[in-house]
């Protein structure tokens, strides 16, 4: 069954015959991560500014939330080693269903390996988190980008910073999708 016309257009303008069709099932979206829409605009060798993604749901538990930034690093991480620089700056962005908004910062040592972010991240989430509310909102953003250092640190040598350009292989060739940190994985159990 569908709307009329004269229903759809004073709501939806333009927009209604497309609505109508889509409503129907007769669009040709292709719905998805990996969308032209989904995709981030990350030139190689950028350095301005900071890469963040954020992810509003409507509830979710502990458990699912822990998961939820676990996905958040996979996926800035991702992105920063994509322009080929590290960050040396990882924000939260804590938002309560009633939109009360915590942001909480740390300086690290110039990273782009996933496990190292969600480590300082799950650390700023469980100070920040103090109300009982759900919650609404989760981000992550890295910032104070810069080029690869040519040295190496010994820090460096722990495999992290292979694991990651694999990974991007992975994803590159199989899709985003392909293959995730097991914290991320949670959620979808």
């Amino acid at each position: 069954m569908s709307a009329p016309e004269a229903i759809l257009s004073p709501i939806f303008g333009a927009y209604s015959t497309g609505v109508r069709r889509d409503a129907r099932g007769l669009g040709s979206g292709d719905l998805g991560r990996e969308r032209p829409a989904f995709r981030e605009h990350d030139p190689r060798g950028e350095y301005i500014g900071s890469i963040s993604n954020e992810r509003t749901f409507v509830e979710t538990t502990e458990a699912e939330t822990e998961s939820m930034l676990s996905g958040l690093c996979e996926r800035v991480c991702s992105r920063v080693r994509s322009r080929g620089v590290r960050a040396s700056r990882i924000t939260l962005r804590l938002r309560y269903v009633d939109f009360h908004t915590i942001t909480r910062s740390r300086t690290v040592e110039p990273t782009s390996v996933d496990v190292d972010v969600y480590r300082v991240v799950i650390a700023l989430y469980r100070r920040a988190r103090v109300r009982p509310l759900r919650i609404r909102l989760l981000g992550l953003a890295l910032s104070k980008l810069s080029l690869d250092e040519p040295q190496l640190k010994l820090a460096a040598f722990t495999g992290g910073d292979r694991r990651g350009t694999t990974v991007d292989a992975v994803r590159e060739k199989f899709g985003y999708d392909a293959v995730h940190l097991a914290t991320t994985l949670e959620r979808r159990r």
